[in-house]
């Protein structure tokens, strides 16, 4: 049944040459039908029923046992595929979750609806308390208004970009501290309310190191002019 995909009938189960469950002899078990359950294309799961008599095919009972098969199929592509979802889902959140770089998943109302430890850390938050928060709270008071026309323009036209090109920008600790960032933006799920993924990557280390080349360069410069 699971190879042909029709409806296999034996008479005798210990005459049977391709039936090798032989604890179901030992249990007394002769005659079985088998019915696959189609879905689409593919052959998932089949029905069994068996006899502790040999019985002759019954036209009747394989008809009534393959329509309960196919009653079937629907309910068993909807199980399949929420196993495949949750599988996926299981499979993303755990990428969201461990990713090294910090990401803050914001809804179009603005929100954090969800943050992974990166962004906490980064942020200096515990816990969920990243979660319900307003995304501008994460973002200098001077800055705010600013912010607020960034993320309405993505909503107006959801793809993935960097926030607020060529501007800089900051984010702002629970402590109150800021620090340079920079942030990509990606849309996930469908107009009219996506969700989007906020990468956000502290430039604090970056900066730092671009100022102590700047410093060396400048005195190096004064040196040469020295020399000469």
């Amino acid at each position: 049944a699971w190879n042909a995909g029709t409806a296999v009938w034996s008479r005798d189960l210990g005459e049977d040459p391709d039936f090798h469950r032989r604890a179901a002899l030992a249990v007394g078990l002769r005659a079985a039908v088998a019915v696959p359950v189609p879905v689409g294309d593919r052959v998932p799961s089949v029905l069994a029923f068996f006899s502790r008599a040999t019985r002759d095919e019954d036209p009747h009972v394989v008809a009534l046992v393959s329509a309960v098969a196919r009653a079937l199929g629907p309910a068993a592509q909807r199980r399949w595929t929420d196993i495949l979802l949750r599988e996926r889902e299981a499979t993303l959140r755990s990428l969201f979750d461990s990713s090294p770089q910090a990401i803050l998943a914001v809804g179009h109302d603005g929100r954090i609806e969800r943050a992974n430890a990166r962004a906490e850390v980064m942020f200096g938050y515990d816990g969920n308390e990243l979660a319900g928060l307003a995304l501008e709270c994460l973002v200098p008071s001077r800055l705010r208004a600013r912010h607020g026309q960034h993320l309405t323009r993505f909503f107006a036209d959801p793809r993935k970009r960097p926030m607020g090109a060529g501007t800089e920008l900051f984010g702002v600790r629970k402590n109150g501290s800021e620090f340079p960032v920079d942030i990509d933006l990606t849309p996930v799920g469908t107009v009219p309310h996506p969700v989007v993924m906020a990468v956000v990557n502290d430039l604090t280390e970056r900066r730092e190191a671009q100022r102590r080349f700047l410093e060396g360069a400048r005195g190096r410069g004064r040196g040469d002019r020295r020399r000469e």
